[in-house]
């Protein structure tokens, strides 16, 4: 066998073993108790709608649209849509989700390797992959939510460039736009990755620069990404729900004094060494750099990388809030790893096992208890929810987030939709925000079929427990704190 098979091998068993240890350690009780419960039970909720009532790509639906359509503004939902698909054949289970996204990050692995082993070598390539499967990042990103499927469509417009580079074949140009709008439109801060591949035609074929395809495709990408931002926010005016892509919603932009504080960057850093390329990664850019083999799309990436960091800075200075945006920065640090190991023998290498091994080993133990707590009120909430509501009765429910409807020090609106209790108790109604006590808001709910309130973690405000001594026809006290009162209907 020569040593290219098997390298190939070798890489095909480590993508399938570190799958399988995966699916088998990462399996929480219920997603809303996991690492991003919040946005995995949105994902999962669309999921679910998709698969009950059938898949409409440009529609997704969320639970907590009140008595609307609840036609959300969103990223293109081709995740939760594989994921109903799966479910046509496995029911509603939560561990599909995470399957897609385990199955995205073996392959972006295995991508990794076959663009970098006739570039810097089998040996190199390899520890590249084993670098990115086995970093913290990587596995928190196996979860019910698209980045990893984004990364991986991504990564492979980034290897189609390099063919194409390579190659002069249309058809590796055609491709790797193709690729990119999917990624992009999955996650739209990921289209960061075309510095890198601007980059790498700019510097090993810049006479591609003077002709009209790239300036075409890359006008197509664009105007791909625009419409559908566009078309989201036509569905945020309309339908008057969102998660904050474009037109409503936070901002992951940072304002201007976070944006010139050095402590932010500091706070980029730290994340970026937890979730991105790691320690790791970064000693392995400073010896590429060091050793005069670092090429344009390492450098790409890395500058791919810092971009997104400025881009979605309020989200990435906080790993509960944003350790999925330092996804390029782990294929930043695999690449430059294989870079820094170039020529280096393949008995060497091996002596970076320990230094591989030792992160997936930590992520493996810390995972499973990252979000321990988190989601514990609403969970205790749901439940009772669900033992005193009819099943399938079509109330409405109001769920009372434990999250504000303003962060002002970065910039004004917050996204309080939490969808945990609504997916959890599989009902739908409307959420209000903790610091938004509006008596004649609840009431204008109740008379549009709200016959539910759920206050999970705290008992209510002066101003709402009036308005429930008057509503209540029955109280349901939470262990926590928090309550569940059942609404009489208005008269």
């Amino acid at each position: 066998m020569s040593p290219i098979r098997r390298a190939w091998l070798v890489a095909i068993t480590l993508a399938v073993g570190v799958t399988a240890c995966h699916l088998v350690v990462i399996s929480p009780e219920t997603l809303v108790h996991d690492w991003h419960g919040w946005r995995q039970a949105d994902t999962q909720s669309i999921a679910r709608i998709f698969h009950r009532e059938g898949i409409d790509l440009l529609r997704p639906r969320i639970a907590w649209g009140g008595d609307g359509s609840g036609i959300v503004e969103a990223e293109l939902p081709l995740f939760p849509a594989v994921v109903a698909v799966i479910m046509k054949v496995t029911g509603e289970v939560e561990w599909a989700g995470r399957a897609v996204s385990a199955l995205a990050i073996a392959l972006t692995g295995l991508l990794i390797f076959a663009w970098l082993a006739p570039r810097r070598g089998p040996a190199a390539a390899l520890a590249a992959q084993a670098l990115f499967l086995g970093s913290q990042g990587a596995v928190f990103l196996v979860s019910v939510q698209p980045d990893a499927l984004g990364l991986c469509f991504v990564v492979a417009s980034l290897v189609a460039t390099a063919l194409w580079v390579e190659s002069d074949h249309p058809g590796h140009a055609a491709a790797s736009s193709a690729l990119l709008i999917v990624g992009a439109l999955l996650k739209p801060t990921l289209l960061a990755i075309s510095a890198a591949r601007g980059i790498l035609v700019a510097w090993s074929a810049p006479g591609r620069l003077t002709r009209l395809l790239p300036w075409a495709l890359g006008t197509l990408e664009l105007g791909a990404v625009a419409a559908w931002l566009a078309w989201g926010a036509h569905l945020h005016a309309t339908h008057g729900n969102t998660f904050g892509v474009i037109s409503g919603g936070d901002s992951k932009f940072p304002t201007l004094d976070r944006l010139l504080s050095p402590m932010q960057y500091v706070r980029l850093v730290e994340v970026g060494l937890t979730y991105g390329p790691g320690l790791l990664g970064a000693v392995a850019l400073a010896v590429a750099a060091f050793r005069r083999t670092l090429d344009a799309a390492t450098a790409g990436l890395g500058v791919a990388y810092a971009a997104t960091g400025v881009i979605a800075m309020r989200y990435m200075t906080e790993s509960w809030l944003g350790s999925h945006y330092h996804a390029l920065g782990i294929v930043a640090g695999a690449a430059a790893l294989a870079a820094a190991l170039e020529g280096v023998r393949a008995s060497r290498v091996l002596w970076l096992a320990p230094a591989l091994l030792a992160p997936w080993l930590v992520a493996l133990q810390s995972r499973p208890v990252a979000a321990a707590g988190w989601a514990s009120a609403e969970i205790e909430a749901a439940q009772q929810l669900r033992t005193v509501r009819p099943p399938n009765d079509g109330t409405l429910v109001i769920v009372r987030s434990r999250v504000e409807s303003r962060v002002d020090h970065w910039g004004g609106i917050n996204n309080f939709e939490d969808p945990r209790v609504f997916y959890l108790a599989d009902a739908t109604g409307w959420v209000v925000p903790s610091d938004r006590w509006d008596a004649t808001e609840l009431e204008d709910f109740r008379r549009r079929g709200a016959r539910w309130y759920v206050a999970p973690g705290g008992p209510p405000a002066p101003p709402v427990d009036g308005w429930l001594a008057q509503t209540a026809e029955r109280r349901y006290p939470l262990p926590s704190g928090g309550v569940v009162v059942a609404l009489r209907p208005p008269p």
